[in-house]
């Protein structure tokens, strides 16, 4: 553990992905949890960390004063920021999302994109050392598609230097937040890092894999699908941010690609010729141990060690809670 960062504060502290985060550096960091609500309360999956491992801190990113507040509770030397709503407010028109009908038309806006600012400018007055952002692979735009045209791919597989062309407020807001952190770590020479996180399947609540996929026929004129069945395991998601909390690297901001695995048995090659033919010639080589799909984690492995623990193809159980299991404390 590198000695330096001791102290780390959790945005969203409460919810799935935070208590995966939380299990897995309780025992080696001090933890302060930041959230609307405390994790009992918390509606998708309620649960108690052990406090003699954790503080909580109740509060709102929208609120410059309640950021303030927890990063100084925390004396956070470390900020994982995985609080905010993962889906885009807005009405769109033509559509029916039942899920943007729960928010204000604003609250992406403001949760993802001004309180990552207000956590961002508490963080360089408080003199945190390291961000660590949950971002998305949305940010690229291949979500939510307004206008009807087909995400552009013009070569695979699709690494982090991707010419992102988002649409939609919540993938808008997640590459907003990477030039925020980008802004920050220049101007106050705070380490920051943005994972491009997949759709994240959860121990309590797993992606079925492998599954049957469909061929979509829109597919024939470009890549409308929204995403690439690809996934990423919560608990690989908070080794990852393990292993950015303890290694620096050399530039103040890195995007990472991060993907556990595939969901479909076939190679990502054969995959293509009969769902994605449009981008079937580009994907014939990919292929073999890279074979992940069309995002390529090949960076986060290069950089930060990262490997994958929990893909369905490695048991034929689900594995457990894995370091630090919440049983065990």
């Amino acid at each position: 553990m590198a000695e330096k960062y001791k102290n780390v504060l959790i945005t969203g502290g409460a919810g799935r992905l935070g208590s995966r985060v939380y299990y897995n550096l309780c025992k080696d960091y001090n933890c302060t949890l930041f959230d609307q609500v405390a994790p009992m309360d918390s509606k998708r999956e309620a649960w108690e960390p052990n406090w003699k491992y954790a503080t909580f801190v109740k509060g709102n990113l929208n609120n410059y004063g309640d950021c303030l507040r927890a990063v100084a509770t925390a004396k956070a030397d470390v900020i994982l920021h995985i609080g905010g709503l993962p889906f885009p407010s807005e009405v769109i028109p033509g559509t029916n999302y039942k899920w943007a009908r729960t928010a204000h038309e604003d609250d992406t806006f403001q949760s993802n994109i001004a309180g990552t600012y207000y956590l961002l400018e508490a963080a360089a007055r408080l003199g945190v050392k390291k961000v660590i952002l949950a971002g998305s692979f949305f940010a690229t735009g291949i979500g939510n598609r307004i206008s009807g045209k087909p995400w552009p791919i013009d070569k695979l597989p699709i690494t982090e230097d991707y010419d992102c062309c988002p649409e939609d407020s919540y993938s808008l807001s997640k590459l907003v937040d990477e030039q925020l952190l980008k802004a920050y770590a220049s101007a106050y020479g705070m380490k920051t890092v943005s994972f491009r996180l997949q759709g994240i399947s959860y121990p309590t609540n797993p992606h079925i894999s492998p599954i049957e996929i469909p061929v979509m026929e829109k597919c024939k004129d470009g890549f409308y699908e929204g995403h690439t069945w690809q996934y990423v395991d919560s608990r690989d998601v908070a080794n990852a941010m393990r292993l950015a909390i303890e290694k620096d690297l050399d530039s103040d901001f890195e995007a990472f690609n991060i993907i556990t695995d595939k969901r479909y048995e076939e190679s990502t090659a054969d995959f293509a010729k009969t769902h994605w033919p449009t981008i079937a010639d580009m994907a014939k080589d990919i292929k073999g141990p890279e074979d992940r799909g069309l995002f390529s984690d090949k960076k986060l492995r290069d950089m930060l060690g990262y490997h994958e623990q929990y893909s369905w193809r490695q048991s034929d159980e689900y594995p457990g809670e894995g370091k630090n299991d919440p049983n065990d404390q």
